[in-house]
């Protein structure tokens, strides 16, 4: 009776992948390093870009508005108890704009500033720098708060003439989010749209990355460096060979996109506007624990069947630079899905999607973040992702017979 050697030869791999010091610490441990710090100053950047314009506003006045009583009258009716907003007269409003020592500049003309004095209707012209993220969005907020001003006065004016400020506006609205997840009432942040959008983005990187070099080491390598043929003329015969290498390939496709994404968590936990872009995120993200499962299965099918085409890509290859050209177009091809539906929300996700491979991937975690419990849709998924797999394997497996595409020339 044969002996299976399929636990020798894997056994063997990962052995000599993790005694590689410098592909643990590179595979392994920088990638946490560095998703943490890559997404911490992203989430840094995504602040100063959608936020920030209530803390230090530095509105530089010029023009008429630079005047003592104009400036008083400023600081004492349209920007008081306003947090955030601080008044400045600068000789060069837009040099010192442009140095970062003012954000804003605000100005008005003689007639501007003798009406505004008399409580007349009066125009202020704003000058932002639309290079400069704080500049950005401080006028957003500068403008919110002459809106709060303008509707205060008019609201004042309409019941000093005993006419009640409401009676303007006699269509009243209230919106009220619905998903099929929770039923009416339910409230989906944007934070959570977002967060849908760019996760299976990132998850498919990470799984079509995450064994790519350890299968062209131990496929394509193994050629480069002939060692591919002792090895066959070994006890193991073909079968417990490619089953031993697909396994560490596997393993190690999963260990990798498992610290990957470890790393993304933690940059999220350091910076939680990561994903949400300053938006509100609804309170929280609650998971479904049957469809946070099922989710992981399909992360983990799709793994093994990347796996397995990155061995027949490093099967086929001549030598380590032809498989790694495989393997980046594979990469490309992989992601294609991802970004054709990249904006397509949870409730966007349809049955037929179920039945795309990669494309299932995405759609479950979109449905799960989204909330949206389809059972049937992800068990159509699961099965897919088997089928796929197994066609996979099969022709793997029947490359792995074959002289010519071992030991091509």
């Amino acid at each position: 009776m044969k002996q299976n050697y399929t636990f020798v030869v894997l056994k063997k791999e990962l052995t000599d992948i993790f005694r590689d010091r410098k592909t643990v610490f590179s595979s392994l441990i920088l990638p946490v390093v560095l998703y943490i710090v890559m997404f911490s100053l992203m989430g840094n950047g995504v602040s100063d870009m959608m936020g920030g314009g209530d803390k230090n506003t530095v509105v530089a006045l010029s023009g008429e508005a630079a005047r003592a009583d104009v400036r008083t009258f400023l600081e004492t009716h349209v920007f008081e108890d306003t947090p955030g907003i601080s008044l400045t007269v600068s000789k060069d409003p837009l040099a010192a704009m442009d140095s970062e020592a003012v954000t804003l500049v605000l100005s008005m003309d003689a007639e501007a500033a003798a009406n505004l004095l008399d409580g007349a209707p009066a125009k202020v012209d704003i000058v932002y720098h639309d290079q400069k993220n704080a500049s950005t969005a401080a006028v957003e907020y500068l403008q919110s708060v002459l809106n709060r001003y303008n509707d205060e006065s008019m609201r004042a004016a309409l019941w000093s003439m005993g006419i009640d400020p409401n009676a303007l506006f006699p269509l009243s609205m209230e919106i009220t989010a619905y998903t099929a997840a929770t039923g009416n009432g339910a409230e989906s942040g944007g934070g959570h749209m977002i967060l849908a959008m760019l996760l299976p983005m990132l998850m498919s990187v990470f799984l079509v990355v995450g064994g790519m070099a350890t299968a062209v080491d131990l496929f394509a390598g193994e050629k480069e460096r002939h060692t591919l043929e002792p090895l066959l003329c070994t006890r193991a015969g073909r079968g417990s060979i490619l089953t031993g290498k697909y396994l560490a390939v596997t393993i190690f496709s999963l260990i990798s996109t498992a610290v990957m994404a470890l790393g993304l968590y933690g940059g999220m936990l350091v910076n939680p506007n990561l994903f949400s872009f300053g938006m509100d995120t609804g309170g929280g993200l609650s998971l479904d624990a049957a469809a946070l499962a099922l989710s992981i299965l399909l992360l983990f099918l799709m793994s093994a069947t990347y796996a397995g085409l990155h061995v027949a890509l490093s099967t086929y290859a001549r030598n380590i630079k032809e498989a790694s050209t495989y393997g980046s177009f594979l990469m490309i091809v992989g992601m294609l899905p991802t970004f054709a539906t990249m904006y397509s929300q949870a409730g966007d996700i349809k049955m037929w999607m179920m039945a795309c491979p990669v494309l299932n991937v995405v759609g479950a975690l979109k449905m799960l973040l989204g909330g949206i419990l389809r059972y049937d849709m992800l068990l159509v998924a699961i099965g897919v992702s088997v089928v796929f797999l197994l066609l996979v394997l099969g022709l793997t497996r029947w490359m792995f017979r074959k002289e010519r595409f071992l030991f091509r020339v």
